[in-house]
């Protein structure tokens, strides 16, 4: 006390000889013994505190972890955030600040013993397949003005769920063999890939066990890891067709993930002498495959078709109208044309067949194939509204920023040509998550702007090139105050003299909102 008041002995005044410090004395305590002998006074100085510190956490980044099969309202404890100041300009809220993508977190607060603690909260869904990491800023704040605010960095690592199945490369899979191929002959291969990591993510093979056609069981086994398909006997009935089941498993824990796949083989068949007659078909297109893309004007020509050994047979193309055949001046040559519209969005494949007619009609040969319609960027995104109406509160948390509205357009298109990114035109009150479509205020509306604000969302795919579309939006501007006033202290204690004149004060409170 001595370092910090010291008394004038002639006028009796206290004087501050040095800096006060709240954190350190409350109070300053001391008796004033007057030299002429009369009583001595007990005498109580108060300090009184400033906001001249700043909330601080005990480490400045921490890494947690987390399934992404945890559910809404899981917590993660933080540490709390420390402000030695008075009650008045302790902590006083937490909030998120920065790296909430689509507000999967939240933060939960309790208070005991003055001080305040916080915990992360699960509030939606995780899914590493979208993110597989979040870094957020968390701040506390106190009760100064202004305030002062303390950081903390929080990276939260998305753990690995088995939630995702294998999926095949193709929805169905076809393949010709000669009847004379030898065992262990590769057919085709059948690849699967599973969007989940490590072990929930390795992908094995095989087939549907006891698997039967009219011959009895499929001669062909596949291969575990590679998907394989290869001739296990040596006994291929020409013109049988077999319709295997392959199933591709991953290896989660606890259960792991399976999808099944349907892969027709067709043995070529040899009936009525067929055997001196052979189809070479070279197909047209980028890759030398049956994928062709969709659009494709009348008469582009998509392969070119060989029969060896003509004669007076003649070739038919069944089982799609958009697609025929042209015989050309060689008549053992005949050309695959586009006779109509090819639209993926309404048949994303062709099951074709070629077939090999002698002159009295008999079939020789049948040639079955599937022929896979690639997509093409043929489709803007749409919207299911013309124009949207919402409700934004003025009066909403304004430290942070508040998810408003999600907005989704759809692309009938597929991968790539599908995928939606969203954006604003010139705006300044408002942004937009560009993958999720979620809305978000970003400053502060003042009451002079009005209570309607007007602008565009614009849905943009990321085919090439690029096709778009946009949407009027109307945010109808409200002020309600859901949030009411807080005092200073829960509990307050006076002391007052029982002879007290009217209209003496006896305490002033404080409420903040």
């Amino acid at each position: 006390m001595y370092r910090i008041l010291a008394v004038n002995e002639k006028t009796g005044e206290v004087l501050l000889q040095a800096e006060a410090d709240y954190e350190k004395e409350t109070k300053l305590i001391f008796l004033a013994v007057p030299t002429d002998g009369s009583l001595t006074i007990k005498v109580t100085v108060e300090i009184l505190d400033e906001n001249d510190n700043t909330p601080e956490f005990p480490v400045k980044d921490i890494n947690l972890e987390i399934s992404e099969y945890a559910r809404i309202d899981t917590e993660l404890v933080l540490p709390s955030a420390v402000d030695p100041d008075s009650e008045r300009y302790a902590i006083k809220k937490y909030f998120i600040a920065g790296g909430n993508v689509n507000n999967v977190f939240r933060l939960a607060t309790s208070k005991l013993n003055n001080a305040m603690y916080v915990d992360l909260v699960v509030n939606g869904q995780l899914d590493r397949e979208y993110r597989d990491r979040y870094d957020l800023i968390i701040e506390a704040i106190d009760g100064g003005e202004p305030a002062k605010r303390g950081r903390l960095n929080v990276h939260v690592i998305i753990l690995d769920a088995n939630d995702n199945a294998p999926e095949f490369l193709h929805s169905r899979y076809s393949a010709q063999l000669n009847s004379n191929a030898t065992i262990g002959a590769k057919v085709i291969t059948i690849k699967a890939r599973d969007a989940d990591a490590g072990e929930n993510a390795r992908v094995t093979y095989r087939l549907a066990e006891n698997q039967f056609n009219t011959q009895g069981l499929i001669p062909f086994k596949i291969n575990s890891e590679s998907g394989d398909i290869t001739v296990d006997s040596s006994s291929l009935n020409p013109g049988t067709t077999f319709e295997l089941i392959v199933i591709a498993a991953d290896h989660g824990v606890p259960q792991p993930l399976e999808s099944t796949v349907f892969v027709t083989i067709n043995v070529e068949s040899t009936s009525a002498g067929a055997s001196k007659y052979d189809l070479n078909i070279v197909w047209l297109t980028e890759d030398g495959s049956a994928k062709i893309n969709e659009n494709l004007p009348l008469g582009y020509i998509l392969a070119r078709i060989s029969v060896r050994d003509y004669g007076s047979e003649s070739l038919h193309l069944k089982g799609v109208d958009s697609l025929c055949l042209k015989q050309t001046d060689m008549p053992s040559v005949y050309l695959v044309l586009v006779c109509g519209p090819i639209d993926r969005e309404i048949t994303p494949e062709f099951h074709i067949q070629f077939s090999l007619s002698a002159s009295n009609e008999e079939t020789i040969l049948d040639y079955p194939i599937i022929v896979e319609i690639l997509d093409i960027n043929d489709n803007p995104p749409k919207w299911n509204n013309t124009e949207f109406s919402i409700t934004f509160n003025r009066q909403s948390e304004k430290d942070q920023p508040q998810s408003v509205y999600r907005f989704i357009a759809e692309d009938s298109d597929s991968g790539e040509n599908a995928r939606i990114q969203y954006s604003l035109d010139s705006n300044d009150f408002f942004d937009i998550e560009p993958e999720t479509g979620i809305l978000f205020a970003k400053n502060e509306i003042d009451c002079r702007i009005g209570n309607e604000i007007s602008f565009n969302v614009i849905a943009t795919d990321n085919g090439e090139p690029t096709l778009n579309s946009s949407v009027k939006i109307i945010v109808n501007v409200i002020d309600i105050n859901s949030k009411p006033p807080i005092f200073e202290k829960s509990l307050y204690e006076i002391t007052t003299k029982e002879d007290a004149e009217i209209s003496t004060c006896l305490l002033q409170v404080c409420l903040f909102f």
